[in-house]
């Protein structure tokens, strides 16, 4: 986790971890920000917030209170599920829902 937090010091323009992960390096670096960022993905949602994981919640909360209110938040998911419809609620400003029909 060292190396990780000195490449985060480096301000780099893409960051891809888990949210445990992210939400690990949010709570331990008064360094590492969120603030400029301008776009958050969360890929397979529906999986991370079906698995009955308090602690997934717990780390969504610390990055969306890390995050700017105007960001743009991507959701990616293989179904839509009545979860992921209460996280697109509460996470997202003006959600665009595109569905692909197979």
């Amino acid at each position: 986790m060292v190396s990780q937090a000195l490449e985060l010091s480096r301000k780099p323009h893409v960051v891809v971890a888990t949210p445990g992960r992210l939400a690990d390096h949010l709570r331990s670096s008064n360094t590492f920000s969120l603030r400029s960022i301008k776009f958050l993905v969360l890929d397979e949602a529906d999986r991370l917030l079906e698995q009955g994981c308090t602690d997934f919640t717990k780390d969504l909360e610390v990055i969306l209170a890390a995050v700017p209110a105007n960001r743009q938040t991507m959701l990616f998911s293989a179904t839509l599920t009545d979860t992921l419809n209460e996280l697109k609620k509460v996470a997202m400003n003006k959600p665009f829902f595109w569905e692909s029909r197979s």
